[in-house]
């Protein structure tokens, strides 16, 4: 693992993210809701949402994954923090909380004059080669429609696994906390940038609580997390790690940010060399006057 100084870092934000002409952002659990309730955030959905449109506006191909369905429905449902349902109880409060989150981002997606598009994904669709070419073509026409695109995955229909609070898992392969769908559709999509919104502000050496700047082995990256999972959400850090993986072997670069400041995606790539920056396989960084 190289290190960066302060100007490099700024210099290699600059020349990665900027180009990018198609990006997804993968909002967490612990970002678009609230940590004491568990209710939709009206505040970190709208940050989201302008940040998102600010792309768009830019000429850039600009996606949503979104999670936090599970959490938004059980606080509808006035459960108690320690409720560990079964997976039947689950998806019925996914599908109760998947409406609250998106009349936010509808709201806030008129203020700009569009329509939030709702995709609800499976694992099973991503990997058909009929369904993944339908959701593409289906995401490329919204435009014609005033229409962005808000993915989650679908809850209420999956036969796959959904982490219960207790620690076990319920049904048949989690996508934890939607990390494997963002990979999966950032592939899909042919998005250069996939952007992590957490509630940590990068990759965090878990012993001296130091933020890693730059992972350009992932391998390295391993060494400086416990397998702990986010605040309401269903992945940790190591397996979002694998996600990452994923994405950063199929070309695209990922970076990890708080959720919980505003517009870190654009500080991002304005040159800030906030959060992590991993970089994809086989990527040469080459220093300005080398």
């Amino acid at each position: 693992m190289n290190e960066y100084n302060a100007s490099q870092l700024s210099e290699l934000y600059r020349s990665v993210l900027p180009s990018a002409d198609s990006v997804l952002i993968k909002a967490g659990t612990s970002v678009v809701t609230h940590p004491e309730t568990g209710h939709p955030n009206p505040r970190r959905i709208e940050d989201l949402v302008d940040q998102a449109m600010k792309l768009y506006k830019q000429g850039k191909k600009v996606a949503i994954v979104t999670s936090g369905a599970i959490g938004a429905g059980k606080a509808a449902a006035k459960l108690k923090e320690d409720y560990g349902p079964d997976l039947a109880d689950r998806q019925a409060l996914a599908s109760i909380g998947q409406v609250k989150l998106m009349r936010l981002y509808d709201e806030y997606f008129a203020k700009y004059g569009m329509n939030a598009g709702q995709f609800m994904a499976s694992r099973g669709d991503m990997l058909d080669y009929v369904h993944a070419r339908n959701f593409l073509n289906t995401v490329a026409r919204l435009s014609r429609f005033n229409g962005f695109a808000v993915i989650n995955e679908n809850d209420p229909f999956s036969t796959e696994e959904i982490a219960t609070d207790d620690g076990y898992m319920r049904g048949t392969i989690s996508f934890g906390d939607n990390d494997k769908l963002s990979v999966m559709a950032a592939i899909v999509l042919n998005a250069k940038v996939l952007f992590y919104l957490s509630d940590e502000e990068g990759l965090m050496d878990y012993k001296s609580r130091r933020k890693i700047n730059v992972i350009d082995d992932i391998k390295e990256a391993r060494k400086f997390v416990k397998n702990e999972k986010s605040r309401g959400g269903t992945g940790g850090m190591d397996a979002r790690l694998n996600s990452i993986e994923e994405a950063l072997n199929a070309g695209i670069t990922v970076v990890l940010l708080s959720g919980l400041q505003d517009q870190t995606v654009l500080r991002a790539i304005s040159g800030e060399h906030i959060g992590t920056l991993f970089l994809p396989k086989n990527f040469k960084y080459t220093a300005q006057g080398d």
